[in-house]
């Protein structure tokens, strides 16, 4: 109930079982909104606010800070109070920092990517003279107004949203944990982490969905089709529905007690199962005071430290993954983010899914105790290591033409010296399957009803393509990037399948591991340290750095009054070979310590 409020006829829901369905609700929301849909709109935030990967990886990364910041000591009182309501506050605060994320699609006004006063980017011998002579003008008017400034509201927003979603891992695992039958305690936190899994994976399809309607919907595109890297789609709608279903969802939160039904029966049986210095509960969280004293303790306790480390450093590169896999994908095989998205949550759906539920119920169905757990860790942490080499599998380059860019070039053997092209980045699609800058750079002199571009100097014929010198003027080019040839996708996503299966296969047993070698009184603190070294050294840089190995990737950049924004084309071999160093790295570091984690809890 709410305050006096106690209806009779709500009390059914006072069980376990509703408990978890309110709380499996607000999971899943809350992966939508922060991983599913936080990866999905990363490709279109950068091309609309003209934003660097590792600037839009500093949001999920101010997520964790203010997760990190808050939860320690939230995770600490929380321990001995009432934790329904901390979790309530948490849907609130987070429904209202969706709201803030979208706030600057309604405050920037319309996007176009085409810049108006250029009727068609074509080859002349001389600019639009008022075009030119504004360029000062211009460059005033863009740094004041600069969408980029709208960087700082989404990290505002990122902060609200994590220190109201840290509320529910730091202090709802440990509620549910306490009012559950201890037997079945990792069925139902396999049921959350499944939950946090899935979320992420319909975030994807159903951003990949929204991402097919223009940004400013219902209003029609501005000439722009979705394969063109210019196009944005409407990253903000999924924002708007999650924020305004994590504010529904809080309100029966709100209405559950401090303990449900049979807890003082379940706590009786967490005391038998109990094993070494879990057995000793000093009831920790009474005082500020004991936070030194608890937090030694915990440290001590090898098994919990070591699992906490192994945590992290999977956390790192998990985080920098899911932000980034989709934009990963459409880049290595020339898709759109809209297929992109939709085939991330194919495999995340099943794999990531798949995994945590199957690593709860190996869990109950062997009845295993927190050693036993501690040894699947190391298994399936091996595993992992191993399939994470699906990222050697990766395609090759868009031909691309860099004629005519450097301005340094005025030599008349070069094919388009005489046009006198415009910045503005309108990809061409050549008919000798090479990339062109725009029509202009392609030395595109013509273009007819059905917006084909010809009489392009730049282009070979098409049985001679490296031959760029013969200046080839029959030949044309559509809008657009021209499609990349890679047969590796199929092989890529089988095998990133079973990294993501063997990757959260051992989430569960962890979470039990931690969970079965501390007090009880420190289970929510044990948890709020976990996530703390989660965020602070996982998830904050996880994002950044994989944000900077796609920025280092890059060969083109979109470039506004000498001021480098958003990437239009990467060299995928260096990316694949950058993840994959890295991915090698932490999945051999967290192997390890979860050896060393089993051997102590021996």
């Amino acid at each position: 109930g709410w305050g006096c409020f106690h209806p009779q006829y709500i009390q059914l829901f006072n069980s376990q079982k509703w408990l978890m369905a309110f709380i499996g609700i607000y999971i899943f929301i809350s992966g939508i909104q922060t991983t599913g849909l936080g990866g999905v709109v990363i490709t279109s935030l950068e091309t609309r606010y003209e934003l660097r990967s590792a600037e839009t990886g500093l949001f999920t990364s101010s997520y964790e800070v203010a997760a990190a910041i808050c939860g320690l000591v939230i995770s600490y009182y929380a321990g001995q109070r009432h934790k329904g309501k901390f979790i309530a506050t948490g849907s609130v605060m987070a429904g209202l920092g969706a709201v803030a994320f979208v706030s600057p699609h309604f405050f920037s006004g319309k996007y176009s990517p085409i810049n108006s006063e250029i009727t068609s980017n074509l080859c002349f011998e001389s600019l639009n003279k008022s075009i030119a002579s504004n360029t000062s003008s211009v460059c005033n008017s863009y740094i004041a107004s600069s969408a980029r400034n709208y960087l700082y509201i989404f990290i505002a927003a990122q902060v609200i949203i994590g220190t109201g979603n840290n509320l529910m891992w730091n202090v709802g695992m440990a509620y549910v944990d306490e009012n559950v039958d201890p037997v079945a305690s990792s069925v139902y936190i396999g049921i959350m982490v499944t939950l946090s899994a899935i979320g992420p994976a319909i975030g994807y399809l159903l951003g990949g969905l929204l991402l097919n309607l223009w940004v400013d919907w219902p209003d029609p595109s501005d000439g722009v089709a979705p394969d063109d890297p210019r196009w944005v789609g409407a990253w903000w709608l999924g924002f708007l529905a999650c924020g305004t279903g994590m504010l529904i969802i809080s309100i029966p939160l709100y209405g559950y007690p401090p303990y449900l039904p049979n807890y003082a029966v379940f706590k009786a049986k967490r005391l038998a199962m109990a094993k070494g210095k879990s057995k000793v509960d000093k009831e920790y969280g009474t005082s500020i005071k004991d936070l030194p004293l608890a937090t030694k303790e915990l440290f001590m306790n090898l098994p919990c430290t070591f699992s906490i480390l192994a945590a992290t450093c999977e956390a790192t590169t998990a985080t920098g993954f899911a932000v980034f896999l989709p934009k990963f994908i459409q880049s290595q095989f020339g898709l759109t983010s809209s297929t992109a998205s939709l085939i991330a949550g194919s495999i995340v759906v099943p794999g990531a899914g798949g995994g945590m539920l199957a690593g709860g119920f190996i869990m109950r169905y062997y009845k295993l105790d927190g050693l036993a757990a501690a040894k699947l860790n190391v298994i399936f942490s091996g595993l992992a290591t191993i399939s994470v080499l699906c990222f050697a599998l990766s395609c090759g380059n868009v031909p691309f033409s860099t004629v005519g860019l450097d301005r340094s070039e005025n030599s008349a053997t070069v094919c388009n010296y005489q046009c006198k092209c415009y910045d503005s980045f309108e990809p061409l699609c050549g008919s000798d399957k090479i990339t062109y800058y725009s029509p202009c750079f392609a030395g595109c002199t013509e273009i007819n009803r059905n917006q084909t571009f010809s009489n392009c100097s730049c282009m070979a014929t098409v049985s001679n393509i490296s031959s760029l010198s013969k200046f080839n003027t029959s030949q044309h080019g559509n809008s657009g990037i021209c499609p990349l040839e890679c047969n590796n996708m199929i092989p890529f996503l089988a095998t990133l399948f079973v990294l993501m299966i063997f990757t959260f296969l051992k989430t569960v047993p962890t979470q039990q591991v931690l969970l079965r070698c501390v007090p009880e009184s420190q289970r929510s603190f044990s948890l709020g340290v976990q996530w703390l070294f989660l965020r602070l050294l996982g998830n904050v840089p996880g994002p950044i750095i994989m944000g900077s190995i796609i920025d280092r990737s890059c060969i083109l950049w979109s470039v506004t009054c000498n001021q480098r924004n958003n990437c239009w084309l990467y060299n995928n071999q260096q990316m694949s070979r950058l993840i994959l160093i890295l991915g090698i790295t932490f999945k051999i570091s967290t192997t390890i310590f979860y050896l060393i984690a089993w051997h102590y809890y021996k």
